[in-house]
């Protein structure tokens, strides 16, 4: 690589990392760029909406005094530095520097070939710490709004990101949890009802422009191939390959050049897209620059999602996947054999039933429950999971929601809240199930139990995958709402 490019790069590098370890954002936070200090309930919206484009037209106005590559591979750098530590110091600050870099990187990729030149370094410190400052205010506003126009009060706020971060840094997590029940454990693999089989189908689904975590790890051709072409240090995060070397079908398979091509600078739409986080390579006129911590936790992401059919805007975004609605009930349905199967563990009480397969009856706990009254319509809902607890006397109505934690950080509701209220209100639904089975006690513990005395108590709980924050928002006495952990732990102390 030139000289010259190198020595600029480091210099953008050295500048970007002393405002990360110096930068004091509320100190410099310029008065007439904060939403939070010019706007009321009433115009919001449109004080939104103008400042995004002042902050957005500014940024692309001082990226345009930087000319050539250098800046732009300087911030593509930071990005894969603060994804470091993101994930390994602090998930908090590096997330919020992370999307600074990621905003700047796009921004200023969007405008590349209108640059000017900057004349010293003092001015391009200027225009830097600049930058940072407008960046800072776009994040911090876009929370500032959401929070406004959701209507979060702080207590429930306050509430849920305690517990958000609280799951953020325990390691049990349902996802990763094992099924113990051996009967259970047959009657999925009977089924094919497992993680690998719906992540293998999926993955066939995209197999012409993705590679696997599994396969980059594996594949010895390419790793061979990254170690000998790359042009940087090879314990950098940033991967260097000459482009007419890297699209070179001598060197690497055609599935990792479109995996790299779909996941790079040229397939983003706007500098501000939450789906820009995943892009993992910068191809640039004479390089191929690739992040190897942005491209494993992009792999992560995907395959995650792909298993759990979660964020469907997602990967249409990248591979034009937009149907994953069989994909969230068959994982829906996994999840709930392992709340039966943890309730088991414990020894409470859920309704049985026989399984024949393999030459063998196997007992396998009843979930998703339907018909269980005689007026039984589709309307009414199953029951996701039905359990009796001998020492409280009390049966629990179990509805469990599949719902994941926000990609984004600021505050940004509205999706969340919208993806809990896109059928009818859970928690209005699941209470009015509660009185079903109240009128119907007698005869669900006889069915279900073979239990003939009605003095048991009926309670409902929900019961989401990560926290939510619409049930810490619209919390009701006539139910229990907890998240995964908090679920097992109760569990395993008896408190039901």
């Amino acid at each position: 690589m030139e000289m010259d490019f190198i020595k600029s790069t480091n210099s953008y590098i050295d500048i970007l990392s002393n405002q990360v370890s110096n930068q004091k954002f509320t100190i410099n936070c310029k008065y007439n760029y904060r939403l939070e200090k010019l706007c009321d309930e009433y115009d919001i919206k449109q004080k939104y909406k103008s400042l995004k484009k002042c902050i957005l037209d500014e940024i692309e106005f001082i990226c345009s005094s930087f000319k050539g590559e250098s800046f732009l591979v300087a911030l593509f750098t930071m990005r894969g530095v603060s994804k470091i530590k993101m994930y390994k110091e602090n998930l908090e600050t590096g997330s919020l520097w992370f999307k600074i870099f990621n905003l700047l990187f796009f921004s200023m990729n969007k405008i590349l070939d209108n640059s000017t030149y900057i004349q010293n370094n003092d001015s391009a410190q200027e225009c830097i710490e600049r930058l940072l400052e407008l960046s800072y205010h776009y994040w911090s506003n876009l929370a500032y709004y959401n929070k406004a126009i959701n209507n979060i009060d702080d207590d429930s706020y306050e509430e849920y990101l305690n517990k958000l971060y609280e799951v953020t840094h325990l390691p049990t997590d349902m996802h990763q949890r094992k099924v113990y029940k051996e009967d259970i454990i047959s009657y999925l693999k009977n089924q094919e009802k497992n993680i690998e089989k719906l992540r293998s189908t999926n993955l066939n689904k995209i197999e012409d422009k993705y590679c696997s975590k599994f396969r980059t790890k594996i594949d010895n051709s390419l790793q061979i191939s990254i170690n000998f072409l790359n042009n940087s240090n090879p314990i950098d995060d940033i991967i260097i390959i000459e482009k007419e070397k890297f699209f070179s079908n001598l060197n690497f398979d055609k599935r990792f050049i479109d995996f790299t091509k779909t996941f790079s600078n040229n397939t983003c739409k706007s500098p501000d897209d939450n789906e820009s986080e995943l892009i993992f390579s910068y191809i640039s006129k004479k390089y191929v620059f690739i992040s190897k911590e942005i491209m494993l936790r992009t792999q992560e992401i995907i395959e995650q999602f792909l298993v759990s059919g979660q964020y469907s805007n997602l990967l249409n975004y990248y591979f034009k996947l937009n149907n994953l609605i069989e994909n969230q009930k068959k994982y829906t349905t996994l999840m709930t054999y392992k709340i039966a199967d943890t309730l088991l563990l414990d020894e409470y009480t859920l309704p049985m039933e026989n399984k024949r397969f393999n030459g063998k009856v196997h007992m396998i706990p009843m979930i998703e429950i339907k018909k269980y009254y005689a007026n039984y319509t589709d309307k009414d809902g199953d029951i996701d999971v039905l359990f009796l607890s001998n020492r409280t006397k009390t049966l629990y109505n179990l509805e469990y929601k599949n719902y994941e934690m926000l990609i984004t950080r600021e505050n940004d509701f509205t999706a969340e809240l919208r993806k809990v209220m896109k059928d009818d209100d859970p928690i209005l639904k699941t209470l009015a199930r509660e009185n079903i089975i109240k009128e119907n006690l007698s005869h669900i513990l006889n069915t279900y139990f073979k239990i003939e005395e009605n003095d048991f108590k009926v309670k409902s709980i929900i019961l989401t995958t990560k926290p939510n924050y619409y049930f810490y928002k619209n919390k009701q006495k006539e139910l229990e709402y907890m998240e995964w952990n908090e679920f097992i732990k109760r569990v395993r102390l008896h408190k039901f």
